[in-house]
């Protein structure tokens, strides 16, 4: 029996709420998961009693390792925020229901700001220390004395920034999207 291309739209339809669903469960469950180990080692390093020994000495480098670790406790607890949202949302995806599907698409766009605003603090809030990090004369890997750490780190730091900044872009760009086909009409009509 071949289905009606109405009914054939439908189900492509359910199938891509479910599997988004699915997908942002995983995901949303990993964050969770490493955001939870990533908190804790946090937690044990500042308050570490070899860490405060060492850093007796030195009271303001202290100081600022304190305040970084509480930001950067901040951060990820509303990272974490956000992905039981997802987390959350997704669950109710996989079921079809619409409070999930309000749930997921304004969680998305929350989301979609807040990394904006990352990239620009990115782009122009961490720019003296970018600036030290990507000189205007790029040396190929091959030139990189091993034994010079300082070089080694710009190298990895520039890696990972623009690592965050590609990850960033295309889950904004994904988001998106899925927002945009959620808000359709025929995609609202599939929701309990």
């Amino acid at each position: 029996m071949e289905l009606e291309p109405i009914d054939e739209l439908f189900i492509k339809r359910k199938v891509h709420i479910s599997t988004v669903g699915w997908l942002t469960a995983i995901i949303s469950g990993l964050i969770i998961y490493f955001i939870t180990f990533s908190f804790v080692d946090l937690f044990l390093f500042n308050y570490s009693y070899e860490i405060n020994e060492l850093l007796s000495i030195a009271a303001d480098v202290k100081l600022q390792m304190e305040e970084t670790i509480r930001l950067a406790m901040v951060v990820e607890c509303a990272i974490g925020l956000v992905a039981i949202l997802f987390l959350f949302s997704a669950i109710g995806l996989i079921r079809y229901r619409k409070w999930a599907r309000k749930i997921f698409v304004s969680t998305s766009w929350i989301f979609i700001v807040l990394s904006f605003v990352v990239l620009l603090l990115y782009a122009f809030a961490f720019s003296k220390y970018t600036s030290g990090l990507f000189p205007t004369d790029i040396k190929p890997i091959s030139s990189i004395d091993v034994n010079d750490s300082l070089a080694i780190f710009k190298l990895i730091s520039k890696v990972k920034l623009l690592s965050y900044a590609i990850v960033l872009i295309l889950t904004i760009r994904g988001l998106f999207r899925v927002c945009l086909k959620f808000n359709k009409k025929e995609y609202k009509r599939l929701f309990i």
